[in-house]
């Protein structure tokens, strides 16, 4: 109800801009403190994929995690908007996995690097292929979730989320241009977790105006790069 299908990206997405800890919940679950100010980094457009495609698991980076969020499409740029100017530049809603490289998110983090390898991968970033239009989605009531082989491993609500989606796209205005097909990625409530070669996951989003989107995608180890491409050592 309230959904279409669309090609995601086809509108020429450039970037994803994620929000990390996001919900106090998933803060504390990783040993963090909830930020004084939206915590960001950066997934590149080729990080998108949605069904048929798979998600393609690297075999030398430790755990890969699952997060469900909530995602944001934009239609029109926004530079330097109020929160109330810059939510009138959002085409629709719909459900995304922020896939995480989790021991290698902890040591670019011990070592002070950026999140590149542990988040900004070819494929991290799944899609449900649906959009909502804005007058379908209650941003203060919209449930996310998600499931590993049928069985939940998360569920939360957007009504909990530390700073809002206004809020959000104000602010990230305020340093970057949010461009036509721009992606940002809200953050995720507590339950993320592994997922391994050979399960499914599915993710859905369900609003109080009515608005559903659901996807499943297969797992799959990542094919090693052909031979001559250069590859070094993962540290963990």
């Amino acid at each position: 109800m309230g959904a279409a299908q669309v090609k995601i990206g086809s509108r020429g997405t450039r970037k994803l801009v994620c929000v990390g800890r996001n919900y106090a919940d998933h803060a504390q679950e990783l040993g963090g403190e909830v930020p004084k100010a939206p915590l960001l980094f950066l997934k590149h457009g080729t990080s998108v994929i949605t069904p048929p495609d798979k998600i393609h698991i690297p075999t030398d980076m430790g755990p890969i995690h699952y997060e469900v969020e909530l995602a944001v499409f934009m239609e029109k740029d926004c530079k330097n908007a109020t929160p109330a100017h810059a939510i009138k530049k959002v085409a629709g809603y719909g459900v995304a996995i922020d896939l995480t490289a989790r021991a290698v998110q902890e040591a670019e983090k011990k070592r002070g690097e950026p999140w590149v390898m542990s988040k900004a991968q070819d494929g991290f970033a799944p899609i449900a292929p649906v959009l909502i239009p804005p007058h379908h989605i209650d941003l203060d009531d919209t449930e996310l979730w998600l499931q590993v082989d049928g069985v939940d491993k998360q569920r939360g609500n957007t009504k909990d989320m530390v700073f809002k989606v206004d809020t959000l796209l104000s602010y990230i205005s305020s340093l970057m241009t949010l461009q036509a097909g721009d992606i940002i990625l809200t953050g995720t409530p507590a339950g993320v977790g592994p997922i391994s070669a050979g399960q499914k996951v599915t993710i859905g989003l369900k609003s109080s105006k009515g608005g559903e989107a659901t996807a499943t995608f297969e797992v799959e180890e990542r094919p090693k790069p052909p031979e001559g491409v250069v590859t070094f050592p993962v540290e963990l």
